[in-house]
């Protein structure tokens, strides 16, 4: 039989204290209590009891109550920049664990080394807890774009879209994209890059030139310089003899008769040239029209000039015919004495007029050959002599008139 004067321990694990120390009073013991950490039992509750329940002790003994505490409170660690293994030796250290890991690329952290926590370095947590890492990993990649017969400017947005930018811009020539569209990309599509990674372009520069297309422009040029080298020859002729003869109406219908069929045979030409080396399509048509036109105006202006000059001949001929002299009689003059300025006139021709006079006048008298007068002082008398005073005009060739006049010095 047990001892009337003993007494078992009662279960008191896990009841608050003051609960554990009323069912010890009860039975006759006493309980003394310390506190202690523990992750498994709730602050303030017993987290065990010495000696253990169901030990006989005697009446009045006391039984040690260990009780739950606030758990110790650690700072977090700063990892960034560590190696996943180096921060786990370092939570260890403190008495810490490691929680979750997620990896996220970062530009400021080399890749595989601790680039944040949760929680943040230096904030408390209880002894026992869990830290989660994130590591920087590998950047995420991003497909390049189909940037085919997009223009620059386009090619430029579509890439800044997927965080990728526009490197080297070089140009070649295509048949298959306009001029300035995107042929192809270095590196082509699809292909996977990390952001920010730049992307060469090439753009059309139009189709490759074939040396066909050089014949009817060359072909027009040097119809041109020729036109216009007649068209010098004939304004700067000597004597402008081509220029009088198309007075000659025979001939200047000749000649405009030459320029149609010239106009006929060049238009054959072109015809020619641009079956035989323009492509096909709207290129070769505007090429044909443009040197069809070119040829009409050079044409144009040659034919232009020839009716000018023709008109101008038969007006000029006409003025020719027309000029005369009218002054019919000079007065006497003195010797020593002023002569009384006189000057001779025309009627008809082309101005400006030029004026001439065989034998030279009496001494000291001169004849303006610009404006047709006579002036000066004579020195001694003269005989009453006749001279001959002509003028000609400005016409091509220049019309003439001649007229005898009297003159004596006294």
């Amino acid at each position: 039989m047990p001892d009337p004067a003993t007494v078992p321990v009662p279960n008191v694990v896990n009841l608050p204290r003051s609960e554990a120390e009323e069912k010890l009073k009860a039975v006759g013991l006493v309980g003394v209590v310390t506190t202690a950490n523990s992750s498994t039992t709730p602050t303030g509750s017993v987290s065990s009891a010495n000696p253990a329940a169901g030990t006989l002790v005697s009446l009045g003994s006391s039984v040690n109550l260990e009780v739950s505490g606030e758990p110790q409170q650690i700072k977090v660690p700063n990892l960034r920049g560590l190696t996943k293994l180096a921060a786990e030796h370092e939570l260890t250290k403190v008495g810490l664990v490691v929680g979750k890991v997620k990896s996220q690329h970062s530009d400021s952290v080399p890749i595989g080394d601790i680039s944040s926590t949760n929680p943040d370095a230096d904030t408390l947590v209880s002894l026992g807890s869990s830290v989660d890492l994130e590591v920087s990993g590998e950047p995420q990649q991003v497909k390049v774009p189909n940037l085919w017969g997009l223009t620059k400017l386009m090619a430029e947005n579509e890439l800044t879209k997927v965080g990728l930018v526009v490197g080297k811009v070089k140009s070649k020539y295509s048949h298959s994209v306009p001029k300035g569209g995107v042929t192809h990309t270095i590196p082509p599509m699809d292909t996977l890059l990390s952001p920010g990674k730049e992307v060469d372009l090439h753009l059309s520069s139009g189709p490759e030139p074939q040396w066909t297309q050089y014949i009817l422009p060359g072909f027009f040029v040097v119809l041109g310089i020729i036109v216009l080298g007649v068209i010098g020859y004939v304004i700067t002729q000597d004597g402008q003899r081509f220029l009088t003869k198309l007075s000659d109406k025979e001939i200047a219908r000749g000649l405009i008769t030459f320029l149609i069929a010239i106009t006929t045979v060049g238009v054959a030409i072109i015809l020619a040239i641009s079956t035989l080396a323009l492509g096909e399509g709207d290129a070769g048509d505007k090429r044909f029209d443009r040197g069809k036109q070119v040829l009409s105006v050079l044409i144009g202006v040659l034919g232009t000039i020839v009716g000018f000059y023709f008109g101008s001949a038969v007006e000029t001929k006409t003025a020719q015919q027309t000029l005369a002299i009218t002054t019919t009689m000079l007065p006497d003059g003195g010797a020593t004495k002023p002569y009384s300025s006189t000057t001779l006139r025309a009627a008809g021709g082309i101005p400006p007029l030029t004026w001439f006079v065989t034998p030279p006048l009496p001494d000291a008298l001169t004849l303006d050959p610009a404006t047709g007068m006579i002036s000066g002082t004579p020195k001694a008398a003269s005989q009453k002599s006749t001279f001959t005073f002509a003028v000609t005009d400005s016409a091509k060739p220049a019309a003439s008139a001649k007229a005898d006049l009297t003159l004596e010095i006294k």
